[in-house]
Order: structure tokens, then sequence, then C-alpha cells
């Protein structure tokens, strides 16, 4: 019998979804990553601010933490966060306390609304694989918001490669996730999504070599506890 084939759903779909578990979707990440999320957010702005970023533009921001992170961390005298989700970004608004951040709603599958070279760095946590059927084109639309030299920080949810630690993540995904993301939100169909989407995401050195065909100069990996998340970065020359 052939295998399913693991499609996003549509945006309509992916809206839904993160509207169902918007009350719980902080408490979650904290609790299925026995809050290691807090850590891998932290590392990762370690890696990609370096002081001479003044604009930043956060992609599927959802409640702002990643944006936060890095507010706390640079000095950027412009700061955006994109969402699908009206539900999330009204909570990122709640939530990040600095004035002056601009907040939008926006399917970025369908283009960034942002102008070409306009930015320094763009950012997206947990974000690509809700774009994994629209990825070429959504790396050329960062490219073309990026100023020449301005920086491209993906964290996301991979999979480990070896060891026991793989093992025991699959039981994860399959059972754990879903069932406990089921029972705290009331949504079987998020965390049912979410687990396979992690499944079924590209790995991270596919993710970079499309990067680099979207016209970046370098692109890099760097896996966190792991393998179970992985940050990509990205130059636009």
């Amino acid at each position: 019998m052939a295998q399913a084939v693991f499609s996003t759903p549509h945006s309509q779909g992916i809206r839904q979804i993160f509207t169902e578990i918007t009350p719980y979707y902080d408490f979650l990440n904290g609790l299925l990553s026995l809050r290691l999320d807090r850590a891998w957010r932290r590392w990762a702005v370690e890696r990609a601010v370096d002081g001479s970023e003044r604009s930043i533009l956060d992609l599927g921001t959802g409640t702002g933490k990643f944006l936060q992170a890095f507010l706390a961390r640079g000095t950027f005298e412009r700061a955006c966060g994109v969402d699908l989700c009206e539900s999330m970004l009204e909570r990122a608004r709640q939530s990040v306390r600095r004035p002056g951040v601009v907040w939008l709603a926006a399917d970025v599958s369908k283009g960034i609304p942002c102008e070409s070279a306009s930015v320094d760095l763009v950012s997206a946590a947990f974000t690509l694989r809700s774009l994994r059927d629209h990825l070429p084109f959504f790396f050329s639309e960062v490219f073309r918001v990026l100023k020449p030299g301005g920086k491209a920080v993906f964290l996301e949810l991979t999979r480990p490669a070896r060891g026991i630690l793989k093992w025991l993540y699959y039981p994860y995904l399959s059972i754990y996730l879903p069932l406990v993301g089921a029972l705290v939100s009331r949504s079987f169909q998020a965390y049912s999504f979410l687990a396979n989407s992690i499944r079924h995401f590209e790995e991270p050195s596919k993710v970079a070599e499309m990067l680099k065909q979207a016209g970046f100069a370098s692109a890099d990996c760097s896996s966190y506890t792991g393998g179970i998340a992985t940050l990509i970065r990205a130059k636009k020359p």
C-alpha cells in the first residue's frame, strides 16, 4: 500500500490550527520542550546578533517570543512582527512591551509585505514547517527584503540523526506530543499536524541548499540538543 504523502494545510487551515491553540501555545511550547525553547531562542540570538543591526523583521512571529529575545539583546531602531493569525498577534502585542514595534497580519506564503532591500535581519522561529510547500518562493522573498549584507536566521524543530535520542524522539513525536498537546489544548488535530510537520520536514542541509539557490552567499546549520532544534543562518551578498 502506498504511503500517504504529507502536505501542509492551506493558509486558512494553518490560521485555524493556530487560532485554536493560541491560549495554550506558550505554555505547551515550554512543557513539550522541557523548557528548552527558551535556551534555543537565547542561543540563536547570540549567534545572530553582532550589534550592527538596526532593523528586524520577524516572520511567523506567533506570540512574539523570538522577536522579544532579539529586542532584548540588540539595538534595533525598527522592528516588525508578521503573522497569519490575528489571535497570536494580539498575544504578541500584550506580551512584548516595547513601543514602536509594528505588528502585521499577513500570509507570507504569498509574499512579504515589506519593501525590497529594507531590513538588516529577518528572523523566524518554528515557522518554516508551516511553509514547507512554499519554501523556494518564501526564501526568494526573504532575500528580496534584506539589505545587501543582511542576515536571515531560522530556528526550527528538527530530528535527531543518531544515538539513543533518535530512538526516543520518534515515540515522543508519535505519542507524547500529540497526546499532551490534545489534552491541554483540546485540539488533537493541531498537535497531530505539528508532530507530522516535524517528522516530514526537510533536512537542515537541504534547507541551507535551498537558501543558496535563492541567492544567499552562505548558509550554515547549528544543531541544538542533539538535533531536536536547528539554527539555520544565511547571509545576502
